[in-house]
């Protein structure tokens, strides 16, 4: 915070700090007691400057598309079920003096489907599906790694069960991520090597329990173990074009 105070204590301007905002969003939906429909589209553009670096500022955009559907009330084991997707388009350029130095794509597709089911020995949750597909892409001379494609595809389970005072929860997830580069982009950058990376696949196990104690109707007590695991991203894993 001294940055931005003067010798006599009064506030000085910090130096290409500014920034420009702006961005909307559209929704429209259609609601019944057992059916919903809903879809939305959201505009983001932003330019700002890098303190420190003068005459350096970014430029970004972004156009998201996003849908949902949900079937309530279902006869059978499954009485609920739900359905989310979305379309992310983003892109932002690091501008230097008026010439575009590196610029960064991301392209997104992501879906979500679970259901609810009915109760088994005590037992309601819910089992989904989590589709992810990005497609990056640096252009620059300080482009820091290669055009790159990732997909995930994941299973979960989540389930509850109430006794008495006590609630007992439990959760696990099981995801697949692959990682699939471009390897034209060295040859297109000029590179004298011969440098080419394989698929990489990485399988991610998560899983949680707990204990809720319901003290009265205002306090509860919990008690929650839980495991994760991350599969490296593009970006840890290809960094500077490199593993």
């Amino acid at each position: 915070m001294q940055a931005n105070i003067n010798e006599q204590g009064g506030r000085i301007k910090l130096s290409n700090s500014a920034m420009d905002a702006g961005g909307y969003n559209l929704g429209a939906g259609w609601i019944q007691d057992d059916t919903v429909v809903a879809l939305a589209y959201g505009r983001m553009n932003s330019e700002y400057g890098l303190p420190g670096e003068d005459g350096v500022f970014i430029k970004l955009k972004q156009d998201r598309y996003q849908g949902v559907v949900d079937w309530n009330n279902l006869d059978g084991f499954i009485n609920a079920v739900h359905w989310q997707n979305a379309y992310t388009d983003y892109e932002h350029s690091e501008i230097d003096v008026a010439e575009v130095g590196t610029t960064l794509k991301n392209e997104s597709i992501e879906s979500r489907l679970w259901g609810e089911h009915a109760s088994v020995f005590g037992w309601k949750g819910v089992l989904g599906l989590h589709y992810n597909n990005t497609d990056f892409e640096a252009i620059g001379d300080e482009a820091f790694r290669p055009p790159t494609k990732t997909t995930s595809v994941a299973v979960f389970l989540m389930e509850e069960r109430q006794t008495g005072v006590f609630i007992r929860q439990m959760g696990s997830r099981i995801e697949q991520v692959t990682h699939t580069v471009n390897n034209d982009y060295f040859a297109e950058r000029g590179s004298q090597q011969n440098i080419a990376f394989a698929d990489t696949d990485y399988v991610a196990l998560s899983g949680s329990a707990g204990v809720v104690f319901k003290i009265d109707s205002d306090n509860t007590l919990a008690f929650d173990y839980a495991y994760c695991d991350r599969a490296p991203s593009a970006s840890e894993f290809f960094g500077m074009g490199c593993t």
